[in-house]
């Protein structure tokens, strides 16, 4: 799987409207699987926030995959209702 510039990648997130959808590749850990939808939750909610909350805009790929090893240390495995825990962190829907 490719990201969208052409490197190689883990997920890949599209947003189409309200929905994000996440394509995880193949051979990935449960820990691995849970990381690399929260990297791409909090990614794909700051690229599609028309005003995204200020603790997300100076985060580069290294911060969103740090914030997403944090959550999944301090959370667990990703579920709905931790996903929506760690954007409520960030300041989404606030």
């Amino acid at each position: 799987m490719l990201d969208a510039i052409g490197r190689p990648a883990l997920a890949k997130a599209t947003i189409e409207n309200r929905t994000i959808a996440i394509q995880l590749a193949a051979g990935q850990t449960p820990e691995e699987m849970s990381v690399s939808i929260y990297h791409e939750v909090l990614e794909a909610m700051t690229i599609g926030a028309p005003v995204p909350p200020p603790s997300v805009f100076n985060l580069t790929e290294v911060g969103f995959e740090q914030a997403a090893q944090d959550a999944h240390q301090r959370h667990g495995l990703a579920t709905k209702v931790s996903v929506i825990r760690l954007l409520h962190e960030f300041g989404f829907g606030q």
